[in-house]
C-alpha cells in the first residue's frame, strides 16, 4: 500500500510539473486526498524493467530462381541456436522476418524434396516448426483433392 501511495504521489508531481497551470485545478484535490506517505527506508519503487529490446531483423530475401527456401520459426536465442547445430556446417543460415516471424533462412535447394526432407528432420527429430518456402516460378504443388 505504501508504495502504491508513492507510486501515485510520483506521477502526480510529475503531471503537476509538466503540465503546469492547466491540470493543477483537477489534480491538486486528487493529491490532496491521498494520505501522506510514511517515511520508509525502503528504496522508491521504479517503474519494471521490460529488458533489452529484441533485435530487428531484415525482411528475408526471396528465393532465387527455382531455388527452395527452408524456413525454421527462430523466435528465440535458445531456437535459433539448436537450429545453428542441426544443420549441416556447409549450410548458410540467415535470421530474418518472414510474415512477421523470426525465422533461419535456408537456401540453395533445388528441389521441394530435399527441402521438404530437411524441414521433416528439423520438426521431427528436433521439435522445430519449420516449413519450405518455393520460388515464385515454381509449378503449384499438386492437390491430391479434385477441384469441385
Amino acid at each position: 500500500m505504501r508504495q502504491n501511495a508513492q507510486v501515485v504521489n510520483v506521477l502526480l508531481s510529475a503531471v503537476l510539473a509538466t503540465a503546469g497551470s492547466l491540470f493543477a485545478p483537477i489534480v491538486r484535490p486528487l493529491a490532496a486526498q491521498l494520505p501522506p506517505t510514511p517515511p520508509s527506508s525502503e528504496p522508491a519503487p521504479t517503474l519494471p524493467n521490460m529488458g533489452t529490446p529484441a533485435p530487428i531483423y531484415p525482411s528475408c530475401p526471396p528465393p532465387s530462381g527455382g531455388e527452395y527456401l527452408l524456413l525454421v520459426v527462430s523466435k528465440t536465442p535458445d531456437v535459433q541456436e539448436r537450429v545453428r547445430r542441426s544443420l549441416p556446417p556447409s549450410a548458410s543460415p540467415i535470421l530474418c522476418n518472414y510474415l512477421s516471424d523470426v525465422v533461419t533462412r535456408v537456401g540453395g535447394f533445388t528441389t521441394v524434396d530435399s527441402a521438404s526432407a530437411w524441414a521433416k528432420y528439423l520438426t521431427d527429430t528436433a521439435g522445430l516448426s519449420a516449413f519450405v518456402a518455393r520460388p515464385s516460378d515454381a509449378p503449384p504443388p499438386i492437390s491430391a483433392a479434385p477441384p469441385q
